[in-house]
């Protein structure tokens, strides 16, 4: 029963964690989601309709980032 040597190489490729690239990437929507959930909050506060703030802020912040990374590739 002896193992074939080539299985290993596969468990380790396994373990590689993503490219740089795609990091990035999800650094920029993470980036957008804080600044969207920042600016509904001050826009909640400010209008006395915090959830409403909240929940448009994510909202925007979301397309915001898909538009990035569309525009990306």
């Amino acid at each position: 029963m002896s193992k074939n040597p080539n299985s290993h190489e596969k468990d380790v490729e396994d373990q590689i964690p993503i490219s740089m690239n795609q990091k990035k990437e999800k650094n920029n929507l993470e980036n957008t989601l804080a600044l969207g959930l920042c600016l509904g909050v001050a826009f909640g506060i400010i209008f006395n309709q915090l959830a409403l703030g909240i929940s448009l802020g994510l909202c925007l912040s979301v397309s915001l980032g898909s538009l990035k990374q569309k525009n990306k590739k």
